[in-house]
């Protein structure tokens, strides 16, 4: 009778495309510390579009200055990391029109904003769209589908931890 009752439940999540491009898995990413998972599981997206959009609906729980990267805290309370382009911090937020507010509700599939991956390739930096699970050190049947192309909103990967 009491057997369920002290179980750890486990949440669905559905991870939304970011950005209209082709899906990588961090293995093929050439910064060793998104490749070796310094900062948390996931994948990446080479992007065919400039604008991006939130993968899940959730809180804006940080926002660099220089708008490469901000994280968001999920309505399942799972810790987002999204990190626009490789090296870009050294832009000092030139590329990127993204205007977030700590605390700022967001919903699955809203645009944040656009970035302008011509200027970030003319700097010699990386365009990859990079979306991190820096908390999460247990995702159960998390699985990407290597180099399919997605549109904005698709459903990424869908895990349960």
């Amino acid at each position: 009778m009491f057997s369920n009752l002290f179980k750890k439940k486990e949440k669905n999540n559905e991870i939304l495309a970011v950005v209209d491009g082709q899906l990588m898995s961090l293995e093929h990413s050439e910064d060793e510390v998104f490749k070796d998972k310094m900062m948390g599981d996931g994948f990446f997206i080479k992007p065919e579009s400039e604008k991006i959009y939130s993968p899940v609906s959730g809180t804006i729980s940080s926002f660099f200055p220089t708008k490469h990267a901000f994280t968001i805290l999920s309505d399942n309370n799972v810790d987002i990391l999204i990190h626009i382009g490789r090296n870009t911090v050294e832009l000092e937020g030139r590329p990127f029109d993204i205007n977030l507010v700590e605390g700022q509700k967001i919903k699955a599939g809203e645009l944040i904003g656009t970035v302008n991956f011509k200027e970030i390739i003319e700097a010699g930096k990386g365009t990859e769209v990079y979306v991190l699970f820096p908390e999460l050190t247990e995702i159960n049947n998390f699985s990407i589908e290597d180099e399919k192309q997605l549109l904005h909103g698709e459903v990424v990967v869908k895990f349960k931890y």
